[in-house]
């Protein structure tokens, strides 16, 4: 039904022209093969017959279909009977010789006008065929390079409308528009799998003058080179958004682990401290009782210096890594870390470098001033040197470079791999000598990746100088974070 709809269709539009030009090229050609055999009445009838047959081959070249080249053969056979054979003027099939001159000029004229149609339609479907192979390799290389749903909806829609030279529209899924074929002037093609509906493609068939068939054969197939394009992008998603899953569950596991094994340090120093002081304290000098207590504070502040890492986390919202960020004068956000440092670690100098120029970075100024601080308390506590701690700031191409140093045993081989896995102990110290890095360093990374950075930790290998260094670089241009 459908396709019979699009051939009454293009009949009342299409072929109505044609069938006008065809007929002016017929009368037009057979007036001027009439005349040029007129222009001279000494022609021989075999001149006479190669004209018309000349003018039957130009009509069947230039006209579609049989019916034109048949009608000139019919009419080309009356003329030379009517107008150039004696008498004249008249139709006369019974002169000696006539009736076989007549069947053969009648075969002739045919079998001319079938070879030249059959050879123009070869020519023209091959051409066709070409143009419509060529705009397809088009379609399906541009359709290669896509990585959005936008992207191959917008190449199909402009392929069509080059290739057609017509109105293209595409119905979002939200306008609901679930026709199939031809409706009024527009075919509509749905992009709909099993599985997802992204909308419907309309095409204006009043200027296409490709034959019907061949017309849904080609509009189906990019459709479903299209259809399957958005397929194949919906299952990268769906494998991006597992693998995310998967990180996500990963990093939860980690933080519960390290969370775990922090709090256990911490809270079973305090745990004894507290039961010797109440078991011991008419015992106890006053020396150790305070002693005693200078741990519990120690432990105390530990603890809400884990809590504030784990409030840094809760700023990059559960489900996604987005982030409010601004541009941010680097070396302010060191100044604030380092005034920070000075507090907790009175005994520690920290030396800073940074470069001259301005470097501003867009970030979340609280999530990287946590990060400087987690770093640089990391090698306070772990490096085992009272040396200085170096923080140093510097540009590499469009990054902003963070680098924090000490000089102390550095990693250990084993741990290098797995610095940032929430579950890292420094060096060969006992786990009840100081808490571990782990949770903090799985914060910072996760703070970094959602800043669309890089964070490593090293061994400074050199001759004189020892040490561990960790590195972070954030990118300086704006990204896109949603």
């Amino acid at each position: 039904m459908m396709k019979q709809q699009m051939k009454n269709y293009f009949f009342t539009t299409e072929k109505r022209k044609r069938w006008l030009k065809n007929i002016l090229y017929l009368i037009a050609i057979l007036a001027l093969a009439t005349l040029a055999a007129a222009f001279d009445h000494q022609f021989r009838r075999i001149n006479i017959v190669s004209t018309y047959i000349l003018a039957i081959v130009i009509i069947a070249r230039i006209t579609d279909g049989y019916i034109w080249g048949i009608v000139a053969s019919l009419f080309s056979v009356l003329c030379v009977n009517y107008l150039f054979t004696y008498p004249y003027f008249s139709f006369d099939f019974t002169l000696d010789g006539y009736p076989i001159t007549f069947l053969i000029m009648s075969a002739t004229a045919l079998l001319v006008n079938i070879t030249t149609v059959e050879l123009k339609q070869h020519a023209q479907d091959a051409s066709r065929k070409e143009k419509n192979t060529q705009e397809l390799y088009f379609v399906m290389k541009d359709l290669v390079a896509i990585t959005t749903n936008e992207q191959a909806i917008s190449v199909t829609v402009s392929h069509f409308k080059n290739f057609f030279h017509t109105n293209v529209i595409f119905h979002r899924p939200e306008e609901a528009c679930h026709k199939t074929g031809l409706d009024g002037q527009w075919y509509y093609l749905p992009l709909e799998s099993p599985s997802e509906y992204y909308g419907t493609l309309a095409i204006d068939i009043t200027p296409i003058k490709m034959e019907t068939n061949e017309f849904s054969r080609f509009v189906e197939l990019v459709t479903a080179r299209t259809l399957t394009v958005l397929e194949s992008l919906r299952l990268k998603e769906i494998q991006k958004q597992t693998m995310i899953e998967s990180e996500r569950e990963k990093m939860r596991s980690n933080l519960l682990r390290a969370v775990s094994h922090d709090l256990r340090t911490p809270l079973t120093t305090m745990l004894g401290s507290t039961t010797t002081l109440m078991d011991n304290q008419n015992i106890l000098d006053n020396d150790t009782k305070m002693k005693l207590l200078s741990d519990i504070r120690d432990d105390c502040e530990w603890l809400i210096h884990m809590v504030e890492n784990l409030l840094s986390v809760t700023r990059i919202r559960e489900g996604d890594t987005k982030l409010k960020t601004t541009l941010e004068p680097a070396e302010e956000i060191i100044a604030e870390a380092v005034t920070k440092l000075k507090k907790r670690c009175p005994n520690t100098e920290f030396h800073v470098k940074i470069p001259e120029e301005l470097l501003m970075v867009p970030m979340d100024a609280t999530l990287i001033e946590q990060v400087i601080i987690n770093l640089a308390e990391n090698s306070v506590h772990h490096s085992g040197c009272p040396s200085p701690i170096d923080i140093t700031l510097s540009r590499s191409e469009n990054n902003a470079v963070f680098q924090i140093r000490d000089y102390g045993r550095g990693l250990r081989p084993e741990q290098l791999d797995h610095l940032f896995d929430g579950y890292t102990s420094y060096s060969s110290q006992s786990q009840d000598s100081y808490k571990g890095m782990g949770i903090g360093l799985s914060i910072c990374m996760t703070i970094i990746k959602a800043h669309n950075g890089t964070i490593r930790g090293y061994n400074n290998n050199t001759e004189k100088q020892g040490g561990a260094c960790f590195e972070f670089s954030l990118p300086m241009e704006e990204f896109n974070y949603e």
